[in-house]
């Protein structure tokens, strides 16, 4: 298959988990990330008890004394593939929704569209995503799709490849919790950055407990997309809207090699 690519090619490419109080799902996910030979750090944000993984010299973890969020635990992982020379990073969720198996697209698609962020698109994977959740996001792809005059789908899904030159960008915002990866779409659009989706099954599992809060995070998430109309209907504020067309040839060239 034309642009596919196997893990041999997967060390340019971090695979990244933000865990808290993630239990065995996400021991079960780094077992089948490494047997398919990724290499993989996690992010434990302040868990009780502590996470607990593998000994495997493929496998990192990072620990927070405290938990800080998954903005912050999202930032700790930048900051780790930019120190290690990564040309991407790649996000998973630790409590078990994105299966090992969903890696190769998204490693399929950076190399067919270099310098894309690359988003999960659960409404086009299969599978039920509960009645609240779908219309909170719909609700949030609605908003931001009127923000920045382009459609957009899944705009929540945690599991989406970050190319390093917007690394910078997400190592400078200092939004909360969910909030990071709605603003993170927000800066990729505006600073002319393609976005690009792949489909993912919408897995809810039952024992695992979800890390977002329903009322609150999506009030937060609410609060910055409307912040963010009123500064679009600001014209005195829109001018100063970089516009970049970001080639990404540095990265193009390194997925190649």
């Amino acid at each position: 298959m034309r642009g596919f690519f196997m893990p041999s090619d997967a060390p340019k490419v971090q695979i990244s988990i933000p865990a808290y109080n993630a239990g065995n799902h996400l021991v079960e996910l780094c077992k089948e990330l490494l047997e398919l030979s990724y290499t993989v750090v996690v992010c434990d944000d302040g868990s009780c008890p502590p996470v607990m993984l593998p000994n495997d010299e493929r496998l990192h973890l990072i620990r927070h004394e405290r938990n800080l969020g998954k903005a912050a635990a999202i930032r700790t992982l930048v900051l780790h593939a930019l120190h290690s020379g990564a040309v991407a990073a790649l996000f998973m969720d630790a409590d078990g929704q994105h299966p090992a198996g969903c890696v190769p697209a998204f490693l399929s698609m950076a190399k067919e569209s270099p310098g894309a962020l690359i988003l999960g698109n659960r409404f086009a994977g299969g599978g039920k995503i509960p009645i609240q959740r779908r219309l909170a996001i719909r609700m949030a792809d609605f908003a931001l799709g009127m923000i920045l005059r382009k459609k957009i789908t899944d705009s929540q899904c945690g599991m989406r490849l970050i190319p390093s030159h917007l690394f910078p960008l997400i190592l400078k915002d200092n939004s909360p919790g969910f909030v990071a990866e709605t603003k993170m779409i927000l800066d990729t659009v505006r600073n002319g950055i393609r976005l690009e989706s792949v489909p993912v099954p919408a897995i809810y599992h039952q024992q695992a407990g979800s890390n977002f809060r329903a009322i609150a995070d999506s009030l937060l998430v609410a609060r910055c997309l409307a912040r963010e109309f009123l500064y679009v209907f600001d014209e005195s504020k829109t001018k100063g809207f970089p516009k970049k067309n970001v080639t990404s040839t540095a990265v193009a060239s390194s997925l190649e090699a």
